[in-house]
């Protein structure tokens, strides 16, 4: 999807500008979520008023939805007259937790809340697909971590009712009901409960989001894997190139040579002067050859002495003798053997007598 940005919407909202007409000055604005409802897609918020210095709010009273392709607002309710939570739960006049998971300065929080604004707008683009690549899972990670650090937990049964699926897309588990919500008339036993069941939940979130995190590395580390055998091989393909490029030449130069004197011989006759031409001609090319050969460090050799060498001789025939002096030695030199840079890459191919056989191979 190619959506415009949220952020100016609900910049808007939050400075007064939109949905004025409903808020008073002390509502404040949930961060938005991506909510399905059938086939269309929606940015939703809620609306709760809380006031600054507090560790309490109360109930959210209101929420809307925008359209994800126009920003235009679709919906827009009171929870006194159609909920998107259970009012028995959570009645209207009941204060909820706005405790975050740690503690934060206001200006830290804002940063974050910029950051989080900016993670949704590219999250929205892909929200709801499936099979994402690299990328997406990296902006879907940030996205969570930003909603753990400054979502208050006594906010989380509210983001779930709004939209569920969302979280369930994002694979960040948050409560349908939640604790209880506390009044001043809780027993301290069950606040004690309720603590205990955020401890609970913040380490299981903690723990799902590292876990999300690791797997968003992973594919980092083998993106940079992928990327950095690619240079790898590109590099070696290119040092290839340059290595043979002037024995390429070469040959090349070599052929056309060769061509152009083959054309001179073609559908004439050639006398003994041609064919002394030709011999020499082709002498030449021989000794062309081994310059380039010499260029690229390889070199002819021949193992001194008559005793056949395996390490560095190929054995190509045998010659029958019955003379057992003559046994494993040399007969014939068939082909020079040719070395580069000192190390033999096609061992000299010989002819051997072997005493006793009847015949050679």
């Amino acid at each position: 999807m190619d959506l415009p940005v949220f952020s100016k919407t609900y910049d808007a909202i939050r400075s007064r500008k939109k949905l004025d007409y409903l808020f008073t000055a002390e509502a404040v604005f949930s961060y938005p979520v991506g909510v399905r409802r059938e086939d269309r897609f929606y940015d939703g918020v809620f609306a709760y008023y809380h006031q600054d210095g507090r560790d309490t709010a109360a109930r959210p009273h209101a929420w809307a939805l925008f359209s994800m392709d126009t920003g235009n607002l679709c919906l827009l309710s009171e929870c006194a007259a159609a909920d998107f939570i259970n009012p028995v739960q959570y009645p209207l006049d009941t204060a909820v937790s706005m405790a975050l998971p740690r503690s934060m300065d206001n200006r830290k929080i804002k940063a974050l809340q910029k950051d989080l604004i900016a993670a949704y707008d590219n999250l929205r683009q892909f929200a709801f697909e499936e099979n994402l690549n690299r990328d997406q899972v990296a902006v879907v990670v940030r996205y969570k971590d930003l909603f753990m650090q400054l979502c208050p937990k006594g906010l989380y049964p509210f983001y779930h009712a709004l939209s569920p699926a969302f979280f369930h897309w994002l694979r960040l588990p948050l409560p349908e009901n939640g604790p209880p919500a506390l009044t001043q008339d809780t027993p301290e036993e069950d606040t004690r409960v309720y603590e205990h069941q955020l401890l609970i939940l913040e380490n299981l979130q903690q723990l799902v989001r590292q876990f999300q995190e690791k797997i968003a590395v992973d594919s980092h580390k083998d993106m940079l894997f992928d990327h950095l055998h690619k240079e790898v091989q590109d590099y070696k393909n290119d040092l290839l190139d340059s290595l043979t490029r002037h024995m390429e030449l070469d040959v090349i130069q070599l052929i056309d040579s060769l061509a152009k004197t083959l054309d001179s011989f073609r559908d004439k006759p050639c006398s003994e002067a041609d064919y002394a031409r030709l011999y020499k001609m082709l002498a030449g090319v021989e000794t062309d050859l081994r310059d380039i050969l010499y260029r690229q460090g390889v070199d002819p050799f021949t193992v001194a002495g008559e005793d056949a060498d395996p390490t560095r001789q190929n054995t190509v025939s045998t010659v029958p003798t019955s003379n057992t002096a003559l046994d494993k030695k040399i007969a014939a030199r068939m082909a020079p053997g040719w070395t580069k840079n000192g190390k033999v890459i096609r061992p000299e191919r010989v002819s051997v007598y072997i005493a006793g056989e009847s015949g050679g191979r």
